[in-house]
């Protein structure tokens, strides 16, 4: 058996390829370590788009922590600016996952890709569909994945609220 290997250190030199190995690793330590950094790399802006096109085929990977970490870097990585159509099909599939966690992430990184544009037209009904889900945390995700989405009502160039003129 080798050294184990340290997950910050393959961070550190962005070794993208070697985390997410690691994230399929059959131990249970090695694999929740390694799903950590890719939910904090993506939170710090530290993926690109060939990067982030490496998570998916973690989105269909057996351990349901590893879908959600995968759906939950996309959405990070969506609200940075990385978008990719491709992860559209893989997350709608996620929204039937029998984990609460998986529904979620895969929601909220919908959510994100939508409000910079990328959709196709189920991205609604599949929001509203969630509404109906057993658990409370899918529905809130789906109302705040709505939320996103609604188009946000244009204020007038003369706010009706403005101060009003002395007369006299």
């Amino acid at each position: 058996m080798g050294e184990p290997v340290d997950v910050w250190e393959l961070a550190s030199n962005r070794d993208f390829d070697g985390i997410i190995a690691l994230a399929v690793s059959d131990d249970e330590e090695t694999r929740r370590s390694a799903c950590f950094v890719l939910g904090f790399l993506a939170e710090q802006g530290s993926f690109d788009l060939e990067s982030m096109r490496k998570l998916m085929p973690l989105l269909s990977e057996a351990r349901h922590e590893v879908r959600s970490t995968a759906a939950y870097t996309i959405g990070e990585c969506a609200q940075k600016g990385l978008l990719d159509s491709n992860t559209l099909a893989p997350l709608h599939t996620l929204l039937s996952d029998p984990e609460t966690d998986v529904r979620k992430q895969a929601l909220s990184a919908l959510a994100w890709l939508a409000t910079k544009g990328v959709r196709d037209p189920s991205t609604v009904s599949r929001f509203n569909r969630a509404l109906g889900d057993p658990e409370s945390e899918v529905r809130m995700t789906a109302a705040w994945s709505l939320a996103r989405e609604s188009p946000k009502p244009r204020r007038s160039p003369r706010s009706s609220c403005s101060a009003p003129t002395r007369q006299g």
